[in-house]
């Protein structure tokens, strides 16, 4: 791989998968726009606030302080790996707080990544205010061995959005998993700083995403880095929380509309709904018109019959004979003046003589 992201050996006995972990610096900021001197307020006030988020980050992996007040403050947090124990997280903090001064000595806003962890801090607040502006990001520049990078993308995407879905909603606002891609298993991490909204952290992992989208999906590693969130992938479980990560199961259904994550199940069917009624109402209108224009040939061939001769009209129609008109002093005569003893019988159109 690109470098060794956190388990720098693995090995494999009888089952048992044994990982030794390493926390490397990956990535630092420096702002050199303000500094501060060694001897200043600001660096005394510092000092207390990198000491302050190494005593109390532990408990919980995630805080955040002001030193100074008024003068000179600093506001500075901490964040560690989601599933990090609290003595590797107050190892961490402890590694990055020494890290971050040694390497920006003199910027008043700085920033830094291990693997495990990251601290943060500034001379103005910026608690509560997301910022997704990537500041790094690294992928293997070759794609992934497979001879189906269109599925293996479409997966490597689903699974990052499944992950993105579940940080949001969750306390800790992290969430690891994996999932299969064809021929290999793909691990998956993300994660928000906490002190931003759910529909902040929402927003950052979806910038993430897209840039994820832009460069990264066919390979077999990618990180991508902003201040207020955080995306990794990798073809190897390089992070221990990954060994035992949860199943993403890849859901095409899912998949065709990746906006809404975990509800593929039901947009399917939805779908399917929709279809059998669109090809039920086509059906219904191509009968309809199939009839209407059966009827309209045959009004259009009695009309035409109707303008020549009555009588051929009626041979056509097979009646055979010639319609009688008969005046009323005719029916009187041939009915006896309507003598009940010529009565036939009695219907719904009148009464029926015998002549």
């Amino acid at each position: 791989m690109l470098f060794p992201f956190l388990c720098s050996l693995v090995f494999f006995y009888s089952n048992v998968v044994v990982c030794i972990q390493y926390n490397f610096l990956r990535h630092i900021e420096c702002d050199n726009t303000s500094n501060y001197t060694s001897n200043s307020t600001f660096s005394t006030n510092l000092a207390q606030a990198l000491n302050t988020l190494q005593s109390s980050t532990a408990t919980t992996g995630f805080n955040t302080t002001t030193a100074g007040n008024l003068i000179e403050p600093v506001t500075a947090l901490a964040l560690c790996r989601g599933s990090s124990s609290p003595s590797t997280c107050q190892s961490c903090i402890a590694e990055a707080s020494s890290g971050i001064r040694s390497s920006c000595p003199s910027q008043k806003s700085a920033q830094v990544w291990y693997d495990l962890c990251m601290v943060r801090y500034s001379s103005t607040n910026f608690i509560s205010k997301p910022n997704n502006n990537i500041v790094f990001f690294v992928h293997w520049e070759a794609p992934v061995a497979t001879s189906d990078l269109d599925s293996y993308s479409q997966r490597v995407e689903y699974l990052l959005r499944n992950l993105s879905s579940t940080a949001v909603s969750s306390e800790k606002r992290y969430a690891v998993g994996r999932t299969e891609l064809l021929n290999l298993t793909g691990y998956g991490y993300v994660d928000c700083t906490r002190d931003i909204s759910s529909e902040d952290c929402r927003t950052c992992l979806v910038s993430a995403m897209e840039a994820t989208k832009g460069c990264c999906l066919t390979k077999p590693v990618s990180w991508m880095l902003t201040p207020t969130c955080n995306f990794q992938f990798n073809t190897d479980p390089a992070h221990l929380d990954w060994l035992n990560a949860p199943l993403v199961k890849y859901e095409w259904e899912a998949a065709v509309a990746p906006s809404t994550v975990g509800s593929g199940g039901g947009n399917c069917l939805a779908i399917k709904f929709l279809l059998g009624g669109a090809v039920l109402t086509v059906i219904l209108v191509i009968g309809v018109l199939w009839v209407v224009v059966a009827k309209a040939r045959k009004r259009g061939k009695v009309k035409t019959d109707s303008s020549g001769n009555a009588e051929e009209m009626w041979k056509k129609e097979c009646i055979g004979t010639r319609p009688f008109l008969y005046d009323l002093d005719q029916l009187a005569v041939a009915t006896n003046q309507f003598s009940p003893s010529n009565r036939l019988g009695r219907g719904g159109f009148g009464t029926v003589y015998k002549d």
